[in-house]
């Protein structure tokens, strides 16, 4: 039996060359890269057989299966059944390719996809690593403001620290502060209290120094029966001084008496207005000095009717008359023959109260008979007050004048910086 030798043979698909060994991956012909090569049993016979049969060598399939001495059925049908089953092999091998070839497609279109969104998340990346770098630089920046705004915040919670330490201290000297005001209003009340009632005092005393500086015009009148005291002589009015002082005991009757209700002003008693004295024709120096005194003021008047006021001239004595333009007095003080006193005084206008020489020229009659006594500097050791046409004037151990008018106006003006 000749010996038949079974081969299968490889041709490519795109030119039909028949592959070698060499032709693993390529055609060595066309150069196509081989994937699907087709593959066909062909079996080799020798020389005789082939001019025996030479119908079946001429036949040009690209699969062609050469039998050769094969007669045995069974041995052809296990061949048969072996080349059924390699096409059927084939076939479903070239599924199983055409399957992956299509799952490779897919997974390349799904690899493109993935590879658009990497390279879309690259991009995103890349943005997002340039926002996250930019939002890191601002970061930093807001983070060395922050540290820049901590040190401002702590130097200011520093000074508020000093501030409120400063603040208590302050409350504490304003509590202080509203303490001693509170303390020093109520002794300023105080004050404008005492120094209105002062005031008021002194408006009284000055209005009763007003209301009897002279006599009234019944008074005056009732007086005036008792005789004549002004005389003209030459164009010259004489007011006779002592004669007034002469009638006020033997004519008008006063008397003296120790009346501790009407004596000595300077020692807070109080003192008879002339309406009162002349009514109880009773009193002590200060009422008949302060009478005495309004009843000469009253003459001047009346003889500043009948002659001008520099012909007017005030008979203190004999030997002695003051020129007018002159006031009148009433001079209270220590006596240098011991015992207080209060007399009527005669001075020129022009001489001031507050003057150093004024009581070298003040002339001094005794109300109670008219007697003259001489100066004031002669007649008194010490002065303690006077009283004019319009003020009451008082005076220390050193002369230093103080009187109503000043005193008011000092008031007046302290009570303003009080209430201001």
């Amino acid at each position: 039996m000749p010996s038949l030798v079974g081969v299968l043979l490889k041709f490519c698909d795109q030119c039909g060359n028949k592959l070698g060994k060499e032709d693993t991956h390529f055609c060595s012909t066309c150069g196509i890269k081989l994937e699907n090569v087709s593959t066909e049993p062909v079996k080799l016979i020798s020389k005789k057989e082939k001019q025996k049969e030479p119908e079946i060598a001429k036949v040009n399939s690209p699969s062609i299966l050469i039998f050769a001495g094969f007669k045995d059925p069974i041995i052809i049908a296990i061949v048969f059944a072996l080349i059924v089953a390699l096409f059927l092999s084939v076939d479903n091998f070239n599924k199983i390719t055409s399957n992956l070839n299509e799952r490779i497609t897919s997974l390349d279109n799904e690899l493109a996809k993935y590879k658009n969104l990497y390279t879309t998340e690259v991009e995103l990346t890349k943005s997002e690593k340039a926002q996250k770098d930019n939002l890191e630089l601002q970061l930093q920046t807001l983070n060395s403001q922050l540290g820049v705004k901590e040190t401002e915040i702590a130097g200011l919670r520093s000074q508020i620290q000093g501030e409120q330490s400063a603040s208590s201290s302050l409350q504490g000297q304003l509590s202080t502060t509203q303490q001693q005001l509170a303390q020093q209003k109520a002794q300023l009340d105080v004050a404008k209290k005492e120094s209105q009632e002062v005031l008021n005092t002194l408006n009284r005393l000055d209005t009763w120094t007003s209301n009897n500086a002279q006599l009234n015009s019944n008074l005056f009148s009732s007086v005036s029966q008792c005789g004549q005291y002004t005389s003209k002589i030459n164009n010259i009015c004489q007011i006779d001084v002592n004669k007034i002082g002469s009638d006020m005991l033997g004519c008008i009757g006063f008397r003296w008496i120790n009346d501790t209700i009407t004596s000595n002003y300077n020692k807070n008693d109080v003192l008879y207005d002339v309406g009162t004295f002349y009514t109880t024709k009773q009193g002590d120096c200060d009422d008949f000095a302060l009478f005495g005194a309004a009843w000469v003021r009253s003459e001047y008047n009346k003889a500043k009717q009948i002659c001008s006021e520099d012909k007017i001239q005030m008979k203190v004595s004999q030997s002695i008359a003051v020129a007018c333009p002159c006031s009148t007095y009433v001079v209270c003080g220590m006596l240098r023959s011991g015992g207080g006193h209060c007399e009527v005084g005669i001075a020129r206008l022009s001489i001031s109260p507050n003057a150093p020489s004024f009581f070298n020229n003040v002339y001094i009659v005794e109300p109670q008979g008219g007697a003259y006594k001489g100066t004031a500097s002669s007649e008194f050791q010490t002065i303690w007050n006077i009283f004019s046409y319009n003020d009451f004037i008082i005076y220390s151990n050193d002369n230093v004048y103080s009187s109503i008018k000043s005193s008011k106006e000092k008031l007046v003006s302290y009570l303003g910086d009080l209430n201001g």
